[in-house]
């Protein structure tokens, strides 16, 4: 089994911290001593400066690790970044505790902010160009790692699919589920092991068909011939994350809860969503001007339209309406009057006046074949001013005020249409659990492109595994998206 190129780049990636702790503490003292940071005062001599850099130093490795910086997990870009910014804060916490600890001479407080934010910044760099570095590795074929995925059923097939567009790893091929039982592991992944520039180093088990007993031969196997092995679990080993015990007499009962957002998880949530949301339409107030004359000016008609959409489920029976509009000079509102588990959500006019009424006469060109969402790229409704606030996604704005109402949240799964939800299935329906959020999983992970299956599970899995570690990620990924228009839904 050949070293992971990832192996090499994290041993790059220690020395390389460790060496920018030294220059960004180095060039803060440089900027004091200059007085270009701060104003006149008494400033350590370098001598009595240093040795205890290399204290902060080792604090910093500690820190790191403990945080898992030096993961050899694969992390998205945008979530490595926050975690060293994360990193950052607990490391200048123990620092100043440090600081607070020891009486026998004075440290700028000044001084440590500036080190740490020209080493966040140097960070951020060396980060970026490691990965740089690493994807022209894997583009020329070096540290490239051939992958045999089991299974040919649909999430297979999904994760057969994301390979192809991953950097790093090569699909070698798929074994379906029926000649698992037909040959031995030997003769099974025989066709790659022949040649050496395409042999196996990782196996991802992707099927519920698997017996127990094969799956851990296949394990076996892969053990003895120093190969990686991956698997997906099924339900109730992914979903099971946030259990609670009950012991009756000598027996313990596991308690599966449908989603962490409960109790104090609810509460901590929905204060953010409070916080943000009206925070956020003061700030973007002057935005809200600009965009509804420009609305009022080149498209006649209403500013907003009010779109009737399904909020979190509270009974099992939704009711649903058949849409109808009524247009007033702000709002153009769609849908049938509010019913239980429904509420209406704002956004910005980016159609025509009375669009949705040509919806049925364009269904037949939906893009969505494969679920009951409508997705149409080039919707001849949009208008010219539409289509530049979608492509960034100013339409939504307005939903911060049903966040600060209390029908949506900032990040939750996306607000499902009537039509849409009543031809849900029952598993599909997880999804309306929690309230619908401005941004979430599936938004940032491509919804426009993803499959409808794909897009609940994503969702599910937000749900099932909420954290406020998690809606940080998002929240930084929608940027991300904004800004490349890479993923948009």
């Amino acid at each position: 089994m050949r070293v992971r190129l990832a192996e090499w780049f994290t041993l790059i990636q220690i020395p390389s911290d460790v060496l920018s702790v030294l220059v960004a503490f180095s060039l803060a003292y440089y900027l004091k001593v200059k007085g270009i940071v701060g104003g006149e005062e008494y400033v350590l001599g370098f001598d009595q400066y240093f040795p205890f850099v290399l204290i902060i130093a080792l604090f910093q490795i500690v820190v790191f690790f403990s945080l898992r910086l030096y993961s050899l997990a694969r992390r998205p870009f945008v979530k490595e970044i926050g975690l060293l910014f994360y990193a950052c804060i607990i490391w200048s916490g123990i620092v100043l505790a440090l600081l607070f600890l020891q009486r026998q001479f004075y440290f700028s407080r000044l001084l440590l902010a500036s080190a740490i934010i020209i080493f966040f910044s140097l960070g951020f760099l060396t980060r970026f160009l490691l990965r740089i570095f690493r994807r022209i590795a894997y583009k020329i074929g070096v540290g490239v790692r051939g992958v045999v995925v089991i299974g040919a059923k649909e999430q297979s097939m999904y994760l057969a699919d994301q390979l192809q567009r991953m950097y790093g790893w090569q699909l070698l091929g798929i074994i379906k589920e029926e000649n698992l039982e037909q040959l031995s592991l030997s003769e099974l992944f025989s066709p790659w092991q022949k040649d050496n520039h395409s042999q196996i180093e990782e196996v991802w088990l992707a099927s519920d068909e698997v017996s127990p007993m094969r799956e851990e031969e296949i394990f076996d196997f892969c053990a003895d011939n120093k190969i990686t092995y991956r698997y997906v679990p099924n339900f109730f080993a992914s979903s099971s994350k946030k259990v609670e015990s009950l012991f009756v007499g000598d027996y313990p009962l596991l308690e599966v809860l449908p989603t962490p957002l409960t109790g104090w998880g609810k509460i901590i949530k929905r204060v953010l969503d409070i916080v943000g949301s009206f925070v956020g339409l003061i700030i973007l107030s002057p935005i809200f001007l600009l965009i509804g004359l420009l609305i009022k000016v080149f498209t006649p008609g209403p500013v907003f339209i009010g779109l009737e959409r399904v909020g979190i489920k509270k009974n099992s029976q939704l009711a649903l309406a058949k849409p109808k509009s009524r247009s007033g000079f702000f709002l153009e509102r769609v849908g049938e009057e509010k019913k239980e588990n429904t509420f209406t959500m704002y956004k910005f006019r980016s159609m025509s006046v009375g669009a949705h009424k040509k919806r049925d006469e364009l269904m037949a060109l939906n893009e969505r074949k494969d679920g009951p969402l409508f997705k149409l790229k080039d919707d001849p409704r949009v208008t010219p001013l539409g289509r530049f606030m979608r492509k960034f996604r100013i339409d939504e704005l307005p939903q911060l005020w049903n966040v600060l109402k209390g029908d949506m949240a900032l990040i939750g799964p996306r607000a499902h249409e009537h039509g849409e939800v009543s031809k849900y299935s029952h598993k599909q329906m997880r999804i309306l659990r929690i309230k619908p959020g401005m941004t979430g999983m599936a938004q940032v992970s491509g919804a426009s492109d993803l499959p409808f299956e794909q897009e609940v599970k994503l969702e599910s899995y937000y749900i099932q595994n909420w954290s406020l570690w998690l809606d940080v990620q998002i929240l930084l990924r929608t940027v991300w998206v904004v800004i490349t228009k890479k993923g948009a839904a």
